[in-house]
């Protein structure tokens, strides 16, 4: 079965490189293999495309930070550091390879979760930035710093965390917030608040713009106190587009397992406190592939029956899957189970669980049982309602249902 290709989107230096074959033969047989080719002169390309943005928008002086958590190879420090811009570490090694590599301290932020004692040393000698993530860091830093009696006091944001779904569990919550706000704005604090961050767990604008609006009214309390803090730190995490936009609008069409996988369609049905029952077998037009059209605008042309010469240990193995998967899943109430068997290799794929089933009496769902029990339609359906009403309270191991 032919698969039709999804290329990905390449940058142009990147697509003459791969054009270049002695080049690269070159550089493997100098390198060995796997040799990982990087291109550190995009680093500072996208670099310099972030600072006209900012400055397009009015916002010359604000800055940007490489965060070398993500960005591992030492090529692409070295061109951040050419491009002096901030580095934001997460361990004392990478704090260490930043300094190697020229960066000055008062350019660096260490946003580790967990910043050990050394950590927080060595990051107030030099002059870093933290980032709190809670009150026992804020107090060891506080206790560091009258310990090393630094001239300069230590510069710090605090780590918000809303208590919303829009914030990770990472960060300083509002119930704990006041405290370290007074703590800040007591006269000889050692730290100095610069401004605030959150971390986010995806990609979401309208998340981003959510935990930015709370972090500006945080940063109004903190003014109210008399601190002197100006910056909110908004992230970065920006998605990458691997593939072209219609590339990408193509592979969706082709994204059923079904197009891949030679064979046959097989739905067997979940009922708890019944058992499960099946298979039964889709029928539809020859060459056709079971997608979401034919499963909604021409659904009439889909057809279900029990599979003829099904060999009983595929019968036993398929039932025994569905059983198999609903207990994996915990699975209340009833769900449809869909698989893919070929028939040549004898390959069993699992497709999917679909808890939302149709009640029709010639779907996939009813007929499995019906055909394969002496159940009847009204036998079924009473069965879900009575038991859902008796065991409503139950709760899931992986949620309420």
């Amino acid at each position: 079965m032919s698969v039709n290709p999804l290329p990905a989107r390449l940058h142009p230096d990147v697509q003459d490189f791969l054009q270049n074959k002695n080049e690269a033969q070159r550089i493997v047989e100098t390198f060995g293999s796997p040799t990982h080719v990087v291109f550190p002169n995009l680093v500072a390309k996208n670099i310099s495309r972030l600072q006209k943005v900012l400055t397009h928008h009015d916002q010359a002086d604000a800055a940007i930070f490489f965060a070398t958590k993500v960005n591992k190879a030492k090529a692409f420090l070295e061109e951040a550091a050419h491009s002096d811009i901030g580095i934001d570490v997460s361990s004392m090694q990478k704090l260490q390879t930043a300094l190697s590599h020229g960066v000055s301290g008062n350019q660096i932020s260490i946003s580790d979760l967990a910043k050990n004692k050394t950590l927080q040393t060595l990051g107030i000698r030099v002059g870093n930035t933290f980032a709190i993530d809670d009150t026992g860091e804020f107090r060891q830093i506080i206790a560091i710093s009258r310990e090393l009696q630094p001239e300069n006091k230590i510069p710090a944001t605090i780590r918000l965390n809303g208590g919303s779904t829009t914030f990770t569990r990472f960060g300083v919550g509002d119930e704990a917030l006041p405290e370290v706000l007074d703590v800040l704005s007591e006269q000889g604090c050692p730290v100095h608040l610069h401004g605030f961050s959150f971390h986010l767990s995806g990609y979401s604008p309208d998340a981003r713009i959510a935990a930015l609006k709370h972090t500006i009214e945080v940063l109004k309390q903190a003014r109210l106190k008399g601190l002197t803090c100006n910056t909110i730190n908004i992230g970065g995490g920006f998605a990458v587009q691997y593939v072209e936009e219609k590339d990408w609008g193509r592979f969706q069409t082709d994204i059923l397992a079904e197009k891949y996988v030679d064979g046959i369609d097989l739905s067997t049905s979940f009922v708890e406190g019944m058992g499960v029952f099946g298979p039964v077998q889709y029928t539809y037009p020859t060459g056709s592939i079971y997608d979401y059209r034919l499963k909604s605008t021409s659904n009439h042309q889909v057809g279900v029956k029990n599979p003829k010469d099904l060999l009983e240990q595929w019968r036993d193995r398929v039932l025994g899957l569905n059983k198999h998967i609903a207990e994996f899943l915990d699975l209340n109430g009833y769900g449809r189970a869909d698989f893919r068997l070929d028939t040549q290799t004898q390959e069993l794929a699992f497709l999917e669980m679909n808890v939302q089933v149709c009640f029709h009496t010639d779907g996939a769902f009813i007929l499995s049982v019906m055909n394969n029990s002496h159940y009847s339609y009204t036998d079924v359906v009473s069965h879900i309602v009575d038991y859902a009403d008796e065991h409503r309270r139950r709760i899931s191991r992986v949620g309420k249902c």
